[in-house]
C-alpha cells in the first residue's frame, strides 16, 4: 500500500492540488500537439466538448441531393423521393446514444456503431455509469472490449478533467473519481483475471499510463479536506493489483 501523504499546512495542500491541475492541463495539451493542432484550436475543442452536435435536416438533405445520381432528379431539377424521411434517417444514423444499454450486446453495438471517436465513447461511458457497467458485464467483459475501453479512458479523461477545471461543470478530481469507479465496476466482471492476461500490448501500455495519472489525482485528493473517498491510495493500489498494473 502506498504511503499516505501527511496533511500538514494549507499551503502544501494547495501546492499539491495545483500541481495536479497543471498536470491535467499539460497532458491535454500534449495530446492536442500529437493530433497536430495548435493550442487555440485545442482550447476551442475543449470548450465545446460538452455540447451535442447540431444536426440541420435541411443542410443534410441538400448534401444528400448533391451526392444523388442523376436519374433520381426530375426534368425541373427537383429530386424524386420515394421516402420523405431520408433526412431523418440520416440524422438518426449518426446520433449518439441517449440511453444506457440493457445488455452487454446493446453496449457493444452502440460502442462500435454510434460512437465513432474516443470522445464519443468516453461520453457513452459517462452515460452508462459504473452501476450499469457492473450489471451488464457481470458475467464477463471481453479482452478486446476491455482493452478498447482502457485506451479510450486513458486518451479522453484528462481532456474532460481539464474542461471541468476551466468551467463550472465540476472538477478534475471528480472526473478522476468517476474513472476509478468505472475501473472498479469493470473489475467485478467474471473471469476478470483471465481477461487481463489476454490484453494486448497497446492496451496494457494505456492501462499503465492511466494508473500513473490516476495516482497523481490521488496525491492531490489526499491533500484536500473532504475529498472523494474513492480517490484513496488503498483503492488505487488494490485496483493496480487487480489489473496487473503494479
Amino acid at each position: 500500500m502506498a504511503e499516505r501523504i501527511p496533511k500538514t499546512s494549507k499551503e502544501l495542500q494547495n501546492a499539491i492540488y495545483d500541481d495536479f491541475k497543471r498536470k491535467v492541463q499539460d497532458e491535454a495539451k500534449k495530446r492536442a500537439v500529437s493530433q497536430h493542432v495548435d493550442y487555440d484550436t485545442f482550447k476551442n475543442m475543449v470548450s465545446v466538448a460538452h455540447l451535442r452536435p447540431l444536426h440541420a435536416p435541411c443542410v443534410q438533405a441538400t448534401a444528400v441531393d448533391a451526392m444523388a445520381p442523376a436519374w433520381q432528379f426530375a426534368a425541373d431539377g427537383t429530386r424524386q423521393r420515394n421516402d420523405e424521411t431520408t433526412s431523418v434517417n440520416v440524422e438518426l444514423s449518426s446520433a449518439l446514444p441517449t440511453a444506457a444499454p440493457a445488455t452487454s450486446g446493446d453496449f457493444q453495438r452502440e460502442w462500435r456503431r454510434s460512437c465513432k471517436t474516443e470522445e464519443d465513447k468516453y461520453k457513452y461511458l459517462r452515460l452508462c455509469g459504473p452501476a450499469t457497467l457492473r450489471a451488464i458485464f457481470k458475467v464477463e467483459v471481453g479482452a478486446d472490449l476491455l482493452g478498447d475501453m482502457l485506451q479510450v479512458i486513458d486518451a479522453a479523461w484528462l481532456t474532460f478533467a481539464s474542461f471541468a477545471e476551466d468551467t463550472s461543470e465540476g472538477s478534475a478530481l471528480a472526473e478522476a473519481a468517476f474513472v476509478v469507479s468505472v475501473l472498479m465496476a469493470l473489475s467485478d466482471a467474471g473471469r476478470f483475471a483471465l481477461t487481463i492476461r489476454l490484453l494486448g500490448a497497446k492496451a496494457k501500455e494505456s492501462m499503465r499510463q492511466l494508473f500513473h495519472n490516476i495516482s497523481s489525482a490521488v496525491a492531490a485528493a489526499e491533500a484536500q479536506d473532504g475529498s472523494d473517498a474513492l480517490l484513496s491510495s488503498e483503492n488505487v493500489e488494490k485496483l493496480k493489483g487487480t489489473y496487473g498494473a503494479m
